[in-house]
């Protein structure tokens, strides 16, 4: 059972771990295992060893942040109730990886006496209250899925200070590809071009001088696809099961499909799942947080470079006049991760912009496909007055469209589609999660 397992690891690891310090595992299963096999049958069959990935360590907690009110921000992502219990050692913290429908059988254990739960104002997952029949409880996180999106909660609980040796983790994080392809192939097309990331702000750009006769119905449809994306799945339901692909069709037969930003390296698979699928243009329109003074809110900005781990990427040009050209971009799997200190650096290496998906996804496109990206500044890291996105006003809303009007128009005529070419179809094809899906 859980509850079973859950207390045998956390003798062993508050016994050994607080005991003896931060042992290497190799070292820590010599001591007490005859293998690291049985050390993993015994003990991390339901919960593993946990200590923090190094880029999560170095994270100091107590040192100065790019964020303005770390508690304020720590209430909207993980819950207020969750940020309280920080120091409280009769409640630990557990991350279940992959999709929520995984672990039906973990909160309906006979060991689990109370589930609640907990609201946050942040979208991508979910975190739950357990409380055990031994008197213990438990902040369980929920739909956790990608390597950026578990990083990005590690970072949460990281800033949070909570303690290592408080955390568990269990599952493995799950490939989408399959939910993808299923998608596609029941739409019976192959898009001439995909835009990835401002779904509905592009839609709204594109229909709004289209000489389209089925406008009120096609709006009408887009509307009930914009309310039902933001309702937030249930901890035990499939985190896609709200999401999916809007596709257009014009009047000489060409199709543009808008997609939905997916977080961090999940940008990969989606980008795989699409290019498998035979897309040979894809436009990628994301926000970013800025490093350099001269960008300011709502600008749009094409990215010249990007690091990805091994050197400097060049990504296309552009010419649109509203469009700045920066010059270095880099990647980070959570904003939590952004401290002052980090800052400095990336300052220090000549980076302008940094967000969570442009490397992910740019690192596999294939020579065959054509490429664009454009980022819209939503947060002003070293300004003397830092702004973030909950600061938009429709100003910075109505600039970015007017920035990112040229760009979907030469994108459409890439394709062969004019300003005045008719929409003549739009349905939305919802992901097609299904009870055998992990």
């Amino acid at each position: 059972m859980y509850l079973l397992n859950y207390e045998r690891v956390k003798s062993l690891k508050s016994s050994v771990l607080r005991g003896l310090g931060k042992l290497s595992l190799s070292l820590l299963f010599s001591i007490g295992f005859a293998s690291y096999a049985q050390a993993q049958e015994s003990c991390q069959d339901v919960f593993g060893f946990f200590s923090f990935p190094r880029i999560i360590d170095e994270l100091d907690p107590y040192a100065p942040h790019t964020i303005e009110d770390v508690p304020s921000y720590l209430r909207n992502k993980i819950g207020k109730e969750t940020l309280s219990e920080v120091h409280n050692e009769n409640v630990d913290y557990i991350i279940l990886q992959g999709p929520g429908t995984l672990y039906k059988n973990f909160f309906t254990a006979p060991d689990v006496v109370k589930i609640k739960e907990i609201p946050n104002d942040f979208g991508a997952f979910n975190v739950v209250r357990v409380e055990f029949k031994n008197g213990r409880s438990a902040f369980v996180f929920t739909n956790v899925n990608g390597e950026s999106r578990y990083l990005q909660v590690l970072s949460f609980l990281r800033l949070a200070r909570v303690d290592e040796n408080r955390i568990y983790s269990k599952g493995q994080l799950v490939s989408y590809n399959i939910i993808y392809r299923r998608t596609f192939r029941a739409l019976k097309e192959v898009p001439d071009l995909v835009v990835f990331g401002f779904s509905n702000t592009s839609f709204e750009i594109i229909t709004k001088n289209n000489p389209v006769k089925a406008r009120e119905a096609y709006l009408a449809t887009n509307h009930r696809y914009a309310t039902q994306k933001w309702i937030k799945p249930l901890f035990m339901e499939h985190e896609l099961q709200n999401m999916g692909v809007q596709a257009m069709t014009f009047a000489n037969g060409k199709k543009v499909w808008f997609i939905d930003n997916e977080y961090g390296d999940r940008a990969t698979v989606l980008i795989e799942a699409l290019q498998n699928h035979g897309v040979k243009n894809i436009l990628l329109l994301g926000t970013a947080g800025s490093l350099n003074p001269i960008y300011q809110v709502g600008d749009v900005v094409s990215p010249q470079t990007y690091a990805d781990g091994n050197g400097r990427m060049i990504l296309s040009n552009t010419t649109f006049s509203l469009v700045q050209r920066s010059g270095e971009h880099v990647h980070v799997d959570s904003p939590a991760l952004e401290s002052k200190r980090w800052l400095k650096q990336e300052i220090a290496d000549g980076n302008d912009l940094v967000d969570v998906e442009l490397q992910k996804a740019a690192g596999v496109i294939a020579p065959t496909v054509h490429f664009e990206a454009y980022l819209v500044v939503s947060d002003l890291l070293n300004s003397k007055t830092p702004q973030d996105y909950t600061k938009w006003t429709e100003k910075s809303r109505q600039k970015s469209m007017e920035a990112l009007k040229p760009i979907l128009t030469q994108s459409l005529l890439r394709i062969g589609v004019q300003p005045t070419t008719e929409i003549t179809d739009y349905k939305v094809e919802y992901f097609k999660t299904t009870k055998g899906d992990q």
